[in-house]
């Protein structure tokens, strides 16, 4: 399930209107909206760079291949533009997404395909015992951490609250 957005598309844009007429500030809208100026801002640069669709509301998390992300990060990092340039040319919804991966990049952690892997979401919860839980752990440890990977495995919802009992 997706984000539930605070502002509908219709408020985001009459706000581009707005502010790309001249009405308006980004201060303004914003102070009218009751939201943060960069929020406002960040509208303006989506709707820039892909349109009204930036706004509609999927249910699905936006998919980025790892060939996308490395292209943005080199870009990024050999000054073809700045993180709104390559942004808006990548079709990357949000810079703070770019600035990730380039901070991920020059951690040296390695830049992975996005795998939702949905399903581990809403699998039902099973009683582990604590033999379980520590083959669980250990199989995490051994696949680099790799929590959702486990969780399709063991046929464990992500998030599981684990008890004594």
């Amino acid at each position: 399930m997706g984000r539930k957005t605070k502002f509908s598309k219709e408020v985001k844009l009459k706000a581009i209107n707005e502010y790309n007429s001249g009405m308006k500030s980004f201060g303004q809208i914003a102070n009218d909206l009751g939201c943060n100026k960069k929020t406002v801002m960040s509208w303006v640069r989506n709707y820039d760079s892909i349109g009204e669709s930036a706004f509609d509301s999927n249910s699905i998390k936006k998919s980025n291949s790892k060939q996308l992300k490395m292209a943005a990060i080199h870009d990024y990092l050999n000054g073809e533009g700045s993180y709104d340039d390559i942004t808006k040319k990548y079709n990357i919804y949000s810079k703070s997404t770019l600035i990730s991966w380039v901070m991920k990049y020059n951690s040296h952690k390695e830049i992975k395909e996005y795998n939702p892997k949905g399903d581990v979401y809403m699998t039902k919860s099973r009683k582990t015992t604590f033999e379980d839980k520590l083959i669980i752990v250990k199989y995490c440890i051994d696949h680099n951490c790799e929590y959702k990977l486990a969780a399709e495995h063991f046929n464990l919802p992500y998030m599981v609250k684990y008890t004594n009992g």
